[in-house]
């Protein structure tokens, strides 16, 4: 049997090439990681970006799933003794993991079925006579038969019992299940129906109480409702095919050991036909059919996920100043921080502007004043619009009132992490603290938290918690090492996500930074221990040095290609450690002259582009959006408003956006574009600014839907 990965069916399914395919699978053995293949590794993929990367790689990891399962299957084979070339060869033919259990199904070991215990009472000789009598005189074979063995049956107990035995011929054939499993996942109808006596605590899902569609046309978030109803026992859901449909296939399609002799017409047949799927195969590929939407469902909703998740990542930071940072709340109060540059706590106290706002507002000022504040961070929870309000009202010059998404700001406030960093401040300092960070470094603020708690996505909570897991991970992965980070100022949990970096290395570099203080160059890092050769091949292009020793340590310029740049600073003469003069005269140097197979045409112009604008800033400044001074609450809102407000997540169905009433409303997809657009993310992005007009307004379910005017 062939155990070889079929890179061709891995380029096709991956939308690359065959040579493009083998280098990541060649690549990824060796311990490369996503991101240093994308960025260093260029000449041999072809120029392959991360999600090209890891898209090859998943399908990778599948074939070698589907390999396994062979090899145990063949294994299971040969213990039974049953080596025969043909079923070897059907074995080999399999190219999904469904064929290779349909293969399988005949040699597996189960419970005592019917047709097992027909079989025991001797009827299988009986069911290929009737499976192959042409003349339709079953009653008068069936009792010879008997009369023959001296059963102790009569004639109906022993035809159906024949049934049974073909019926479990039928369910057992590779093509039969082949075939049925398409027409369940093209022509499949999904129903679904409300359990009567839930119906008034299932209002949530009334959508749904009485609901037909063909499965495939059925969006990832709609389907992904429908399982949530059926799996809280809200909800009856039935999948299958018109039966008239099914049944002729079955009937031209099953063969018995390459025999065509089958009496296709008689009733015995077609009693067999029916039973076969709907006891065995009718459940079976009703279960395999909404497993296979349900994954594609979750492959949608994990994909929009991570692209909101990256978006928000790639938010540029402020520039570095001190600001004020402020948790807005009612009954206990506004809790008030201020942080340096860098991010680190001088001062906090509650402030009460809603109660004693003379006083607060003394408070306010007095802190702006003496750390020459010149930013106000305030958190968009409930207090937030109406302490911006009061700020405003101050008419203070040049000063920025900036409201900041705090979704998930609670659970890093009550997370290891935030007790470890500030274990002397309560749960309500340490949200105002993360509030502010947010602003100064968002990708920094944002890692320490669990990305299903950042306020993203759709469903989350019902798709497969391992594949969104992963994936979040990967996204933030590639995020990290897209921007570089910079050793001496990142705290362990955004190392941790440097390609080579893990827990433990990066916790072995916050505490080399204690002893030894700031790292002067890249090479330093050999002295950690346990970042050997291979580690610092992976991280060391990633993790910046600013003013270093060597200029080139500032930049994504990798120390296996400093000698390059030496070289080019030799031809045009210029000194070491020169970089300003070598940024001036580069484009005077005969590029193709450098090209070779390691380091090819796009790695060269990497370099070039890091020599012309050194550590250049990837991340995109996020304007901010100028909410209503009069438009506070949604018992505001009427119709036909127009406010401007910002994305703050994407779904399949439409885009949620902040206007300012703590309440986000929904632009659903058909009011964001006059023209057919498949999803919403192919006109609007997180954080962008937009105008909008209030469609409509549901005060009590606290629902607001919108228009799309304009993107500002």
């Amino acid at each position: 049997m062939d155990t070889n990965i079929s890179f061709e069916k891995i380029a096709l399914g991956s939308s690359v090439k065959v040579t493009q395919a083998k280098a990541v699978y060649q690549l990824n053995k060796q311990g490369f990681t996503i991101p240093f293949i994308s960025r260093y590794r260029k000449e041999q993929t072809g120029s392959l970006n991360e999600v090209e990367i890891e898209t090859v790689i998943n399908s990778i990891k599948k074939e070698e799933s589907l390999i396994e399962r062979k090899k145990y299957v063949l294994q299971v084979l040969e213990t039974l003794d049953n080596k025969n070339p043909n079923l070897i060869s059907l074995l080999d033919a399999c190219e999904t993991i469904e064929e290779v259990e349909d293969f399988y199904l005949p040699f597996k070991k189960q419970r005592k079925t019917l047709a097992d215990i027909a079989i025991e009472k001797g009827l299988e000789p009986l069911a290929k006579i009737l499976l192959f009598n042409l003349k339709g005189d079953d009653s008068r074979l069936t009792k010879e038969f008997i009369a023959q063995n001296k059963l102790q049956l009569n004639t109906d107990e022993a035809i159906e019992g024949a049934q049974k035995i073909v019926a479990k011929w039928i369910n057992e054939s590779a093509e039969v299940r082949k075939r049925v499993r398409e027409l369940f996942r093209e022509k499949g109808i999904l129903h679904s129906n409300v359990i009567s006596t839930k119906k008034e605590e299932a209002q949530n899902f009334k959508d749904y109480f009485d609901f037909t569609q063909p499965i495939k046309k059925i969006p990832a978030h709609r389907l992904l409702a429908i399982l949530k109803g059926y799996e809280e026992k809200y909800l009856r859901v039935k999948v299958e095919p018109e039966f008239f449909m099914v049944e002729k296939l079955m009937i031209d399609t099953f063969k018995y050991a390459n025999q065509k002799s089958i009496n296709r017409n008689s009733e015995f047949y077609l009693a067999c036909i029916k039973d076969s799927y709907k006891r065995l195969l009718q459940p079976s590929l009703e279960n395999e059919t909404l497993n296979h939407y349900k994954e594609i469902a979750d492959e949608v909703s994990i994909e929009i996920f991570a692209d909101n998740l990256k978006q928000i990542l790639l938010a540029a930071p402020i520039e570095e100043q001190p600001i004020m940072a402020i948790d807005p709340g009612f009954r206990s109060g506004c809790k008030m921080v201020v942080l340096n540059a860098q991010g680190d706590i001088e001062v906090n106290e509650t402030i009460f502007p809603f109660e004693k706002q003379k006083e607060a507002v003394s408070k306010i000022l007095n802190k702006l004043e003496i750390y020459k504040i010149k930013t106000i961070a305030i958190g968009n929870g409930k207090g937030g619009r109406e302490l911006q309000t009061i700020i405003e009202r101050l008419k203070i010059k040049e000063l920025n009132i900036i409201m900041v998404n705090e979704s998930g700001a609670s659970v890093y406030s009550a997370s290891s992490a935030a007790r470890e960093e500030f274990p002397s401040f309560d749960v309500t300092v340490r949200g105002a603290i993360s509030i502010g960070r947010r602003l100064l470094n968002p990708m920094a603020e944002l890692v320490k938290i669990d990305p299903k708690a950042i306020g993203v996505g759709q469903y989350q909570h019902l798709v497969d918690q391992k594949l969104l897991q992963e994936k979040l991970e990967q996204v933030v992965s590639n995020c990290v090492n897209q921007v570089g980070v910079n050793i001496n100022s990142a705290g362990k949990y955004l190392l941790k996500y440097v390609s080579g970096i893990n827990d433990s290395l990066a916790n072995k570099i916050v505490e080399y930074r204690k002893v030894n203080g700031r790292f002067k160059n890249r090479m330093e890092l050999l002295k950690i221990e346990g970042l050997g050769e291979n580690k610092f091949l992976l991280s060391a292009g990633f993790l910046k040095i600013e003013n270093a020793e060597n200029p080139m340590d500032s930049t994504r310029i990798h120390p296996e290609h400093y000698s390059i740049v030496d070289e080019i600073k030799m031809e045009l003469g210029i000194a070491k450690n020169d970089f300003n003069l070598l940024k001036t005269k580069i484009d005077a140097v005969n590029f193709e002259k450098y090209y070779s197979r390691e380091v090819g045409k796009e790695t060269f112009l990497d370099i070039v582009e890091e020599i012309k604008e050194p550590g250049k800033e990837i991340r995109k400044k996020i304007r901010r959006v100028k909410f209503s001074k009069d438009v506070t609450s949604i018992n505001q809102l009427q119709e036909g408003m127009e406010l401007e407000g910002i994305v703050t997540n994407i779904t399949a169905f439409g885009c949620f956006v902040d206007i300012g009433v703590q309440i986000n409303g929904l632009i659903h997809i058909s009011k964001l574009s006059s023209s057919f657009i498949s999803s919403p993310s192919e006109i609007i992005s997180m954080n962008q600014i937009v105008l909008v007009k209030i469609f409509s307004v549901e005060i009590e379910r606290k629902r607001i839907q919108l228009e799309l005017i304009s993107m500002l």
